[in-house]
């Protein structure tokens, strides 16, 4: 089924509400953002798991107001060190009856438990049978960024190898900059159970190149975003610029969402107000590194852009 670069960047939303929800780490069962309320969606369930012991908030399970068999899950990307040590760990190991995936994913993915109340936990697939049960469900979509991206890639072929709630026909997966997940075995085993995925990646974002090979992807050839020449000169073309799920929203509809202000040339980071606290010497240095490089002339900007576009051409 074929996708629109609007939905795809609208439905990427959901995620930046995880990361919003996320905030320093220390609550396992946040707010919801009040983003969700402006898009008609209740939150009906937290996702926490667990990165080298420390059980952390991942995401969240939503349905909308006006059709509540329509769920959503969403999962945020990486945010501390120890997320980034799995993210590194690809030792490939069994997952479920699925072939063979990244260490890393596999223990992050296998300690996933949904708090559908205060206190009460259970496992995702016992969560959705619950959630059947108060609402029959009609539809699931499950969106993720980054490490997020392979955490919806493995939450799906859960779902799909279980079929609680014979949700298996109901699936849709969303991937923004999702790292390589498993061996071929498990890639075709995830195609042939999960038809509608929608991989979308940035050519100068590095995280979807890893790991490297024997690693592949799901769902294809995915859907590649290639910035455009008047892009290049806009955005500040550094790793984790390339990376950012702003950047790819802007990439997919440029009118409806912005950059990231560190990843715009052209973004004036507004003075502290008089009295404030100094920042700390480590924070003002990148502030002073971020408007540095904004200081580069438009015409050198134009010149590397042209010369990048040429290369990607």
């Amino acid at each position: 089924m074929p996708y629109t670069p609007q939905e795809a960047a609208a439905k990427a939303r959901f995620v930046q509400f995880a990361y919003s929800m996320f905030g320093d780490g220390s609550n396992l069962n946040p707010a919801p953002d009040p983003g969700l309320a402006s898009l008609g969606y209740t939150v009906l369930a937290n996702m926490t798991a667990q990165d080298l012991h420390t059980t952390k908030f991942y995401g969240y399970i939503a349905a909308a107001a006006s059709t509540p068999g329509d769920l959503v899950i969403a999962i945020r990307g990486t945010q501390t060190p120890a997320e980034w040590l799995l993210d590194f760990s690809a030792l490939p190991l069994p997952f479920m009856d699925l072939g063979l995936v990244a260490a890393g994913f596999r223990s992050i993915a296998q300690s996933i438990l949904i708090t559908v109340a205060p206190g009460s936990s259970m496992s995702l697939t016992d969560a959705i049978v619950n959630l059947n049960a108060q609402h029959a469900i009609t539809s699931v979509t499950v969106l993720g960024h980054s490490l997020g991206g392979a955490l919806a890639t493995l939450v799906a072929a859960e779902l799909a190898s279980a079929n609680p709630a014979n949700v298996k026909s109901m699936l849709s997966v969303w991937t923004y900059a999702s790292p390589r997940v498993g061996l071929p075995d498990f890639m075709s085993k995830f195609n042939s159970q999960i038809p509608t995925t929608y991989r979308i990646w940035n050519v100068l974002d590095i995280v979807p190149e890893v790991p490297t090979f024997p690693y592949v992807h799901v769902g294809g050839n995915g859907e590649k975003l290639t910035q455009s020449e008047q892009q290049l000169q806009e955005l500040v073309t550094i790793p984790s610029c390339e990376h950012h799920l702003t950047t790819y929203q802007w990439l997919l509809e440029s009118s409806l969402f912005k950059l990231d202000c560190d990843c715009d040339h052209e973004c004036e980071v507004p003075a502290p107000a008089a009295g404030a606290m100094a920042l700390d010497h480590a924070d003002a240095r990148a502030k002073a590194r971020r408007a540095q490089a904004r200081r580069v002339s438009a015409a050198e900007r134009a010149r590397g852009a042209h010369a990048l576009f040429v290369a990607l051409q």
